[in-house]
C-alpha cells in the first residue's frame, strides 16, 4: 500500500497537500454549497484518511531516520507548516545552518523527505538525472498548458528531444540573436524616456490610456524626488513585456510588440496561460493531484485555459507550417539559405530534419511546438525576474551602478556583437552576481525511480552518534535540492558570500560546483540543465547594457516593502499591494548628455 500513498502524496512535495487543504479552507466561505467545494473536501478527506491509516508504515520504512533534522511540530503534518513560513528558501536555510547539509524533514502522513545542500550529493543526482526525475506535480500542472517539451519530458523522451534541441542553443546560434536583444531593449529605453518626459502620462507617451508606469504614482515624497528627469516605474512589469517581445522575435520571428500592448492574438493567449499558471487556486491544486478532475469538473478556469491553449497551438502551428515550407524550399533549391529565417523555431525545424537525426528520433509537430512554448514560458519567467532583481541591486548599490555605467557608457558601439558584449568584464560580473544571489530558481525537487545510495561530501554524525558515510533513499522519496543555499555558500564564495559583490568574480571560487554556468546551480547541471542558459545570460547582458547606459536606478523615498513569493520562480511583490501581482518599483532617472 505504500507505493499507492507515494503515488497520491509524493508528487505534491511535503507541503503542497497541506497547501491544498489550507487553500480549500480559505476559499470555503465563497464556495459554500458549491459542488467543487464538496468534491474538494471529499477527495482531500479521503487522501487524509488514507494517509492516517498508512502513517505507521510510512514512518517505519524511512531509511535515513538518524539524519539530524527538526522535530515534527504536528503528528500528521510533520514540518509542513514550518516549510511554508517566510520567503522562498528561508526556512530551509535555517534548518541547513542548524543541522548540516543533509536534513531529514517529516512530511505529511509519516513520510520523510531529504533536504540537501551537499555539493557531492547534488553532483551525483545531476550526473544521474534520468534516475532522479522531477515529481509528477510539475508535469500535471504545466504539461496541459505548455505541451510535453524538454521541461516536462523524462527518460528516453527527454534524451530524444534534447538531441534535436541542443544544437539550436549553441553559441553560434545565440550570436544571431544579439541584434534582437538590443533592438527590443532600446524600444524599452525609448518608452521609459517618453514616460518620464510626459510625467507618467501614458497617452502622451504613445501608450494606451490605462498603461501607467506603475499601479500608483507613488507618495508625495516619491514624486518630489523624481523631479523633471525621473519617474516611479514598476520595472518588472516592463521586463515581463521585454522578455516576451524578445522571445517572440528570436523564438518565432513573430513581433508581439507587447511593450506597446498591440493586439497580438498569440501573445494575448500566451499571457492568459501564464496568468493561469500563477493562479494557484484550490481546484488547480486538486487537478494536479487528480488530473481526471479537469474533465469531470469543467471549471471556468479550465474552459479559459483550454481556449487559450487551442489559440496558441493554432497560431503557432501556422508559423510552423510556413517555416517548414520555406526550409523545404531551401533544400529543393527554390530559396537561398539567406531567405530562410534564423529564429529558434526555424533552426529547430532544420535540426529536426537533419540527416544526422534518425527518423525514429525526430520530433513530431506537437513536440516541436512544445519546445517553443517551453522557451516562451521558461525564458519569460526567469529573465524578466532576473532583470527585476538586477536593477534593484543597482539601486541599492550606487557604487556598483556607477562602475557599471562607466564601463558601458564608454563603450563606442551602441549595437555590440556577441564577442564585444562578452568583452565587458564588469557587465559580466554584475549579471553573474545577480544570478548567484537572486537566482529566480532557488530549489528543485527530484524523486529517485529506484532505491539508491547517495554519496556525501563529509561523514555525518547521526542522532544515534554513529557516522553516516552515505544515505540510503527509497524509491519515491522527495529530495529537496537547495540551489540558492549552494549559490550563497561561504565554502564556495568566501566569508562575504551573503553580500552582493560583483568583484568576487575576479578571483576563482573556493570550491567547484556541478553547475552548467559560472560555478552556480542557477541553471542546474548534468543532462537536465537549462538548455537555454546562454540565451538567458546574453539577453540579460544586452538589456543591462542598454538600460545602464540610459538610466540611473534609485530606491523610492517611500521604501515600499518588497517580499518574495514562489510563483513557479521566486518573484518580488510589494507587501501592501499584492493585489497588483509581482512588482519591482524603483525611481528611474534619465542619464544626461554630460554623463555620457
Amino acid at each position: 500500500m505504500s507505493p499507492l500513498l507515494n503515488q497520491i502524496t509524493a508528487p505534491l512535495g511535503d507541503s503542497a497537500l497541506f497547501g491544498a487543504l489550507r487553500s480549500v479552507r480559505d476559499a470555503l466561505p465563497n464556495w459554500t454549497g458549491h459542488p467543487v467545494a464538496v468534491a474538494a473536501w471529499w477527495i482531500l478527506g479521503t487522501v487524509t484518511a488514507l494517509a492516517f491509516f498508512l502513517y505507521p508504515y510510512q514512518y517505519l520504512r524511512c531509511t535515513f531516520k538518524t539524519l539530524p533534522g527538526p522535530p515534527r511540530t504536528s503528528v500528521f503534518f510533520g514540518n509542513a507548516f514550518e516549510s511554508m513560513e517566510g520567503e522562498p528558501g528561508v526556512q530551509h536555510t535555517a534548518w541547513l545552518n542548524k543541522y548540516g547539509k543533509h536534513v531529514r524533514l517529516h512530511g505529511i502522513g509519516g513520510r520523510s523527505t531529504l533536504l540537501t545542500a551537499d555539493i557531492t550529493t547534488i553532483g551525483y543526482i545531476l550526473q544521474h538525472s534520468y534516475d532522479f526525475p522531477k515529481p509528477a506535480f510539475g508535469s500535471n500542472l504545466l504539461g496541459p498548458l505548455l505541451g510535453w517539451g524538454l521541461l516536462i519530458a523524462e527518460g528516453a523522451d527527454h534524451r530524444r528531444q534534447r538531441r534535436v534541441v541542443q544544437p539550436v542553443f549553441g553559441p553560434a546560434h545565440v550570436k544571431l540573436m544579439i541584434p534582437v536583444f538590443l533592438q527590443k531593449s532600446y524600444v524599452l529605453a525609448k518608452m521609459w524616456n517618453d514616460l518620464i518626459d510626459s510625467k507618467g502620462d501614458p497617452v502622451k507617451a504613445g501608450l494606451e490610456a490605462s498603461d501607467f508606469a506603475a499601479p500608483n504614482p507613488g507618495t508625495a515624497a516619491d514624486i518630489k524626488a523624481a523631479g523633471d528627469d525621473g519617474l516611479k516605474i514598476d520595472t518588472l512589469r516592463f521586463f515581463n513585456r521585454l522578455a516576451l517581445d524578445i522571445l517572440g522575435v528570436a523564438g518565432m520571428n513573430s513581433d508581439f510588440d507587447s511593450l506597446r500592448k498591440s493586439n497580438n492574438k498569440l501573445s494575448n493567449s500566451y499571457n492568459d496561460i501564464i496568468a493561469a499558471v500563477h493562479a494557484m487556486t484550490p481546484m488547480l491544486l486538486l487537478e494536479t493531484l487528480f488530473p481526471i478532475l479537469r474533465k469531470l469538473i469543467p471549471t471556468e478556469r479550465n474552459r479559459t485555459v483550454t481556449k487559450n491553449v487551442a489559440v496558441t497551438k493554432e497560431e503557432s502551428n501556422k508559423l510552423l507550417q510556413a517555416k517548414k515550407k520555406r526550409i523545404l524550399g531551401e533544400k529543393q533549391g527554390i530559396l537561398a539559405p539567406t531567405d530562410v529565417d534564423k529564429d529558434i523555431l526555424s533552426l529547430l525545424i532544420r535540426s529536426n530534419t537533419s540527416a544526422e537525426v534518425p527518423d525514429d528520433q525526430r520530433l513530431n509537430d506537437d513536440e516541436v511546438l512544445a519546445q517553443v512554448t517551453t522557451l516562451l514560458f521558461a525564458g519569460h519567467e526567469t529573465t524578466s525576474t532576473g532583470l527585476g532583481f538586477l536593477v534593484a541591486r543597482l539601486a541599492a548599490n550606487p557604487d556598483v551602478q556607477q562602475k557599471l555605467f562607466e564601463e558601458v557608457s564608454q563603450y563606442p558601439e551602441e549595437m555590440p556583437d556577441f564577442d564585444q558584449l562578452n568583452s565587458l568584464t564588469y557587465l559580466d560580473h554584475v549579471v553573474h552576481e545577480v544570478l548567484r544571489v537572486d537566482s529566480p530558481v532557488m530549489m528543485t525537487i527530484r524523486v529517485p525511480d529506484k532505491d539508491c545510495i547517495l554519496p556525501v561530501g563529509q561523514p555525518i554524525v547521526g542522532t544515534d552518534g554513529k557516522l553516516i558515510e552515505s544515505i540510503s533513499v527509497r524509491k519515491g522519496t522527495n529530495i529537496y535540492i537547495e540551489l540558492g543555499y549552494v549559490n550563497n555558500s561561504p565554502e564556495v564564495w568566501g566569508p562575504d558570500a551573503a553580500e552582493f559583490n560583483p568583484d568576487r568574480h575576479d578571483r576563482p571560487p573556493l570550491e567547484k560546483v556541478p553547475g552548467v554556468y559560472g560555478n552556480l546551480l542557477s541553471f542546474l547541471g548534468g543532462a537536465r540543465n537549462c538548455i537555454g542558459y546562454r540565451f538567458a545570460v546574453t539577453e540579460m547582458k544586452a538589456a543591462t547594457f542598454v538600460l545602464a547606459r540610459n538610466f540611473k536606478f534609485e530606491p523610492l523615498p517611500s521604501k515600499p516593502p518588497i517580499k518574495r513569493e514562489w510563483m513557479v520562480v521566486q518573484r518580488p511583490l510589494v507587501e501592501t499591494e499584492t493585489k497588483y501581482g509581482p512588482q519591482m518599483p524603483l525611481l528611474v532617472r534619465k542619464r544626461h548628455a554630460h554623463e555620457l
